[in-house]
């Protein structure tokens, strides 16, 4: 009779609470990964059908990158809804595989793979999280903080509180200072959507700034994802509480888009100098500038 030959692997047989290494609990990691990749090949997927707009062309340079990224934020609300099905469609299928294939015969070679695997993801996320690191990955998940912060706890659970109250406090007490002259509020990226509440939200009497806004994703994305709160009657009583809305908007830049409401200029993108800005540097863009001067030329 022969004796059992020693295996080593991720998920046991069976599951022995006196043995801490006997754990279905190790496999959860791996099945993460898997989650990640198949929500990864999913929009691989239909990015690269005919309805979408392809895949990244990485090696075209920033300008076509930002372009791509530009069109990409414009169909995400068509393209999301063929995504997660079948991401979340693969995903299952890959975890379950995982888990009849994985559960006690996972050793050797593969098992060492696998281990380097999730070690090299649990360093890409001390990279990014703990040490910021990866810039690239930072400022998307800095773009997401900004989008959740802005709403009150009270609304979801991602954020510990909204920074939304004390920014408008501190924006409204600057325009009440200087409410009697000729006021111009010049808002990047998220500023312009703090900015843009608060020319709505204004009440008679109140001080009418100009709005400036740059970069910003009022119709890219709170206009499209949170259509019941950022509505056209929100937005057009933004443009009303406001002496003039000048919106300024590069086709390489994902976020920045035209806002019906404002008056819309396209800004040409990479200048003279040929450095491609995207989402950045909207302050030394000598249009906005000219047109900041303009306003302050203007009679009070």
């Amino acid at each position: 009779m022969r004796a059992p030959q020693p295996h080593s692997g991720i998920l046991l047989p069976y599951d022995n609470p006196a043995d801490p290494g006997d754990s279905r609990l190790d496999l959860f990691p791996f099945l993460a990964l898997i989650a990640v990749a198949a929500a990864l090949v999913a929009t691989a997927v239909v990015l690269a059908s005919r309805a979408g707009p392809g895949l990244p062309p990485l090696g075209s340079g920033k300008a076509a990158r930002g372009r791509w990224w530009h069109q990409a934020c414009a169909d995400a609300p068509r393209l999301l809804p063929r995504i997660l099905p079948l991401a979340v469609s693969l995903a299952l299928a890959a975890m379950a595989t995982a888990v009849v294939l994985g559960e006690g015969r996972l050793g050797g070679p593969w098992l060492a793979l696998a281990i380097l695997v999730l070690q090299i993801a649990g360093g890409v996320v001390v990279l990014v999280v703990l040490l910021g690191q990866l810039r690239a990955l930072r400022e998307v998940l800095g773009k997401i903080a900004d989008v959740a912060g802005f709403w009150p706890v009270s609304d979801h659970p991602l954020a510990g509180s909204s920074y939304r109250d004390a920014a408008l406090a501190g924006i409204t007490e600057l325009v009440d200072r200087h409410g009697r002259g000729e006021v111009a509020l010049v808002a990047h990226s998220q500023g312009s959507v703090l900015c843009a509440w608060l020319a709505a939200d204004a009440g008679t009497g109140a001080p009418r700034p100009h709005l400036v806004t740059s970069g910003s994703p009022i119709s890219s994305v709170y206009a499209r994802f949170f259509p019941a709160t950022f509505s056209p009657e929100l937005l057009a009583a933004a443009a009303a509480g406001s002496r003039s809305w000048t919106n300024f908007w590069r086709d390489t830049d994902p976020v920045g888009f035209p806002i019906a409401q404002a008056e819309n200029r396209h800004l040409p993108d990479p200048r003279a100098d040929g450095i491609v800005r995207s989402h950045s540097d909207y302050w030394t863009e000598p249009a906005i500038i000219a047109h900041i001067a303009a306003l302050a030329r203007r009679p009070s």
